[in-house]
C-alpha cells in the first residue's frame, strides 16, 4: 500500500533542477581469472592501480514537464498551465519525464482550484488525487502504480476562500540508468467537476549536499556513487574508502570471471522516502547497467562517517555489490549446480571470499546493522549475531557451514573460490541415495511424505544444497569423494538439523526464484522427448549423472525419489496415455504430440510453452524494486 503525506503549510521557494550524470556505455564481459583466483594466494591492488574523482553536483533552473489529456484540458501558453473549467469532467493528465543514473529528483504538480463554493477541498484532494507511474518493462496497464512517498501540501499563503492551491510532490532516485518514464495525474471519482482547475508540472533537483564520485580499477571497471558526504570526513579518508570499494569489485571480478564496465551506487537518506528494505539492486533489460541502492534506518551521513573513519567495510554494500557478480544474468554451471533462492544462498559467501582474495582488504572488519563483526576469517559466522531475522535462519546455517569449511584446512578458501569461478559437478544416484539414507537413519525426522519432522529432496533448493555439500566433501582432505566419506561428512560436519532446516524452511517458495525450464526436460536439451524417460532410467540405475535441475525434472511425482516409475509416467505422456501423476508446482502436464509412424528417429514434439514461471530479482519497478526480504 502506497504511503502518502498531506501537509498544510507554505510552498517552498522556486523549484530548481540538477544537471544529470552523462550517459556512460557499459557492458558485461567475462574476463580471465588471475593466478590467485581459486588458490590460497591473495591478489594485491595498490593505490596506484586506481583513480578517484569527486565533484559536487550543481543545480540549474527547473524543467517544465509537458502534459496532455484526451479531453477538456486547455493549455495556457503564457502561464504554462493546463486548465479545465467548471462543469467539465477532469480527465487524467499524462506526461513523460527523463532521468539519468544517480539522479535525485522531485516531480511537482501545482494545482489551483477556484470557484469551489466552500467545498472542503483538503479532503477531496487528499482522497481523490492519484499520481501513477508506468513501468515500461512490463507492457501492460498493470504496471501503472502509485509511487511510494507521495506528498500533498496546501499553500496556505496563496489560498483563500475562493482559491485553494496545492502541490503534489514525489521525491525519487533513478539509480540505475537513463530512463524515460510515463506519468499520469488522475482526478478520481469525478472530483472537482464543479470547480475551475489549473495544473502545472515541473521536474526539479533533490540532490543538494550530495557528492558524485567515481573510482576506476586497473581493469577499467567503474563505480559511480552519489552520497551525502559528512563534513567530519577529510578528503583523504573519503578517497581511501572509495578505493576500498574499487579493490572489492576488482577482487569480485577476479574470483568470478565477470567484468562490468559501470556500477552505480546510490546512498539514500531518510529525507527521501524509500521502501523499508535496507538495500536493493536492479539491472536494466540488457543486464549491462547495474544499480545499487543502500538505505539505512539512521542518518546516512553519520552512519558512513563512523564506518569510514573507523575503517569498517559495510556488510550491506558487500552483499548488494556481490549480487551484481552472481550468475543470474548468465546461465552457467555454477548457478545450475549450487545456487538457490535467486542468489540469496551464496551472495554473502561470494562477498567474503572476495575480501579474503585481496590482501589490502583482509584486515578490515565488517559492520552489519551497527554491529562490528570480525574480519573475513569469521565474518560469516558472526553475522548471525547482528541479524536474527527468523526467515533467514537457514541462510545463516549455510554461512556457519562455509565459515567452518573455509577455516578447517589450508585450501578451504581456495575450494570456495573455485565454486565462484564456475567449477561444478553433476549428481549421481549414489549421492542422492546417501543423503536419503542419512535422513532415514538420523532418528530425528523421516524421509518423504508431509507433515512435521519430515524431509524430502524434491525441490531445486534441496537438490542444489546436497550437490554443493558433496562438492565440499569431495574437496576436503579429511573426507573425499566416496559415498562413505559423504555419509560421514553429512553426519559429523553438517548435521541433520542444518540439512532439514535449510531444505524445509523455504519449501513453499523454493522454486520461485529460478530460471525457466521445460517441464520434464531431464537431459537439459530444452525439449521433452523420448530421451528424457530413458535418462531417468539410466540415472536410477547409476549409469549416468545429472545436474540438480535434471534430477528435479526426473522426479516426476515429486516424492523425493527418482525411480523407474517416474520414467513410466513420462512415457505415458509421450504416448498420450492417461496418467494420474500431478505435474510439478500445480501446473498442468504438457500436451505431447504423438510421434509420426514414419519418423522413427525424430524426437517427439516438445511441450508448447510449458515452462516454469519465474520471478526475477530485478525490473519490478522503474525506480524502486520491492525487496524479497531485508538484506542481511
Amino acid at each position: 500500500m502506497s504511503k502518502r503525506k498531506f501537509i498544510a503549510g507554505t510552498l517552498s521557494a522556486a523549484l530548481i533542477a540538477s544537471s544529470s550524470v552523462g550517459s556512460i556505455s557499459s557492458s558485461l564481459t567475462a574476463s580471465a581469472a588471475s593466478d590467485t583466483a581459486g588458490t590460497i594466494q591473495a591478489m594485491s591492488i595498490t593505490d596506484s592501480e586506481m583513480t578517484v574523482q569527486s565533484e559536487n553536483r550543481y543545480r540549474t533552473e527547473a524543467q517544465k514537464v509537458e502534459l496532455s489529456s484526451r479531453a477538456n484540458w486547455e493549455f495556457d501558453s503564457k502561464k504554462g498551465t493546463y486548465k479545465c473549467p467548471s462543469g467539465k469532467s477532469k480527465q487524467s493528465l499524462n506526461g513523460k519525464i527523463s532521468t539519468c543514473a544517480l539522479d535525485r529528483k522531485t516531480l511537482s504538480f501545482l494545482i489551483q482550484i477556484t470557484n469551489h463554493d466552500g467545498t472542503d477541498t483538503d479532503e477531496i484532494i487528499n482522497n481523490s488525487i492519484s499520481l501513477q507511474v508506468f513501468n515500461p518493462s512490463g507492457g501492460s496497464n498493470k504496471n501503472w502504480t502509485e509511487p511510494q512517498g507521495l506528498e500533498i501540501r496546501k499553500d496556505t499563503g496563496q489560498s483563500d476562500s475562493k482559491t485553494a492551491v496545492y502541490s503534489v510532490k514525489w521525491d525519487f532516485i533513478s539509480y540505475y540508468g537513463n530512463k524515460d518514464t510515463d506519468i499520469k495525474l488522475q482526478f478520481l471519482n469525478g472530483s472537482f467537476t464543479d470547480c475551475d482547475v489549473s495544473v502545472s508540472c515541473v521536474l526539479s533537483a533533490a540532490d543538494e549536499g550530495y557528492i558524485y564520485s567515481e573510482v576506476t580499477d586497473s581493469k577499467g571497471q567503474k563505480i559511480h556513487l552519489s552520497i551525502r558526504k559528512s563534513t567530519y570526513l577529510s578528503d583523504q579518508q573519503y578517497d581511501e574508502w572509495l578505493m576500498t570499494l574499487g579493490r572489492y569489485i576488482s577482487s569480485l571480478s577476479d574470483i568470478t570471471g565477470i567484468e562490468f564496465r559501470d556500477i552505480y551506487i546510490c546512498f539514500d537518506d531518510p529525507s527521501v522516502f524509500m521502501p523499508s528494505s535496507q538495500c536493493d539492486y536492479i539491472t536494466d533489460d540488457t543486464g549491462k547497467n547495474v544499480g545499487i541502492l543502500i538505505k539505512y534506518p539512521d542518518d546516512t551521513s553519520q552512519y558512513h562517517c563512523r564506518q569510514i573513519m573507523d575503517d569498517y567495510f559495510d556488510w550491506g554494500i558487500m552483499h548488494e555489490i556481490s549480487h551484481a557478480y552472481s550468475y543470474l544474468n548468465d546461465i552457467t554451471q555454477s548457478y545450475a549446480a549450487y545456487d538457490s533462492l535467486g542468489d540469496e544462498g551464496l551472495v554473502n559467501v561470494r562477498g567474503i571470499a572476495a575480501i579474503q582474495n585481496c590482501s589490502e582488504l583482509r584486515s578490515k572488519n565488517l559492520i552489519l546493522n551497527g554491529t562490528v563483526l570480525d574480519n573475513y576469517v569469521h565474518a560469516l559466522s558472526s553475522s548471525a549475531n547482528a541479524d536474527n531475522n527468523a526467515l533467514q535462519n537457514c541462510l545463516f546455517d549455510q554461512l556457519y557451514l562455509y565459515d567452518k569449511y573455509a577455516n578447517s584446512f589450508s585450501e578451504g578458501w581456495a575450494v570456495i573460490e573455485k565454486i565462484m569461478l564456475g567449477d561444478s559437478i553433476e549428481m549421481s544416484s549414489e549421492t542422492l541415495d546417501t543423503a536419503i539414507q542419512f535422513v532415514k537413519e538420523s532418528g530425528s525426522c523421516s524421509y518423504g511424505g508431509g507433515g512435521d519432522n519430515t524431509l524430502s529432496f524434491s525441490t531445486r533448493t534441496a537438490l542444489r544444497f546436497i550437490n554443493v555439500l558433496y562438492y565440499l566433501c569431495s574437496n576436503h582432505p579429511r573426507y573425499g569423494s566416496d559415498q562413505k566419506a559423504f555419509r560421514k561428512f553429512l553426519g559429523s560436519y553438517v548435521g541433520i538439523d542444518v540439512l532439514s532446516h535449510y531444505c524445509n524452511q523455504f519449501l513453499s517458495v523454493a522454486d520461485r526464484y529460478d530460471l525457466p525450464t521445460v517441464l520434464y526436460d531431464v537431459d537439459g536439451n530444452n525439449v521433452f522427448d523420448r530421451n528424457d524417460p530413458q535418462a531417468v532410467r539410466d540415472f536410477a540405475a547409476g549409469k549416468i549423472t545429472l545436474s540438480p535441475e535434471g534430477v528435479f525434472q526426473a522426479d516426476f511425482d515429486k516424492d523425493g525419489y527418482v525411480t523407474g516409475q517416474d520414467a513410466d509416467e513420462m512415457e505415458k505422456l509421450l504416448t498420450g496415455e492417461e496418467h494420474d501423476a500431478e505435474a510439478p508446482r500445480g501446473q498442468d502436464a504438457p500436451e505431447i504430440e504423438k510421434k509420426p509412424e514414419n519418423a522413427e528417429h525424430e524426437a517427439a514434439a516438445p511441450p508448447e510453452q510449458n515452462t516454469v514461471e519465474t520471478e526475477k530479482k530485478h525490473r519490478d519497478n522503474n525506480f524502486v524494486r520491492p525487496h524479497l526480504q531485508a538484506r542481511g
